[in-house]
């Protein structure tokens, strides 16, 4: 650490523990978030044909999810701690997977060309509600707002072996307590139709 660093911390009345170096064990608390994200961006990798080079896009995105997650010692999110107000969860996507960007937003396409490209998306941006899409025939990192996320699709149907789409399975109970037995010696139930 630099004199001048120094000197701001004890002005402050900021006292400094330093540990031996070579010594993670004395350091806990960091090296256990280090080995979370750690662990992360490996499963995160894992899921994806992008380069390793793309780990440090991987390691902001972790970063993200990690800060938007309530902790212990406070019992809330750092996010809600830094910003005043809870985070908003439907702006995270799935790290990875492909999404279609409008072409309007990065460069005028002509009137026959398709009106999207098809991108892999590897982040989030500081400075605004953008992300970052990875376009593999240019090898560019494009910055873009507009996009459909394709999160139910494999990034690489011929890599996994499988042709078949995620699907998502929801059940709606619009009567949970109504008998759907098969016994008919009780009364009928009159059921009101749902109003539109």
């Amino acid at each position: 650490m630099s004199q001048e660093f120094l000197d701001h911390l004890k002005d402050h009345g900021i006292i400094t523990h330093r540990t031996p170096p070579y010594t993670p064990q004395h350091n806990g608390v960091s090296e256990r978030r280090n080995r979370a994200l750690l662990d992360m961006v490996r499963s995160m990798m894992s899921q994806t044909t992008l380069p390793k080079f793309f780990w440090d896009y991987a390691l902001k995105t972790a970063t993200r999810i990690l800060n938007m997650v309530p902790t212990k010692k406070v019992e809330k999110t750092p996010y809600k701690v830094w910003q005043g107000k809870a985070p908003k969860l439907s702006y995270l996507k799935v790290w990875g997977y492909e999404a279609l960007v409008k072409r309007d937003t990065l460069t005028k396409p002509d009137k026959l060309e398709p009106r999207s490209i098809k991108c892999i998306f590897v982040g989030y941006l500081k400075e605004t509600m953008g992300y970052s899409f990875y376009y593999l025939p240019e090898y560019k990192v494009l910055v873009a707002r507009n996009a459909k996320f394709l999160e139910n699709n494999l990034i690489d149907q011929e890599a996994s072996g499988s042709l078949k789409d995620l699907e998502i399975v929801q059940e709606e109970d619009t009567h949970p307590s109504l008998d759907t037995s098969l016994n008919h010696e009780e009364e009928d139930l009159e059921i009101d139709e749902p109003q539109s």
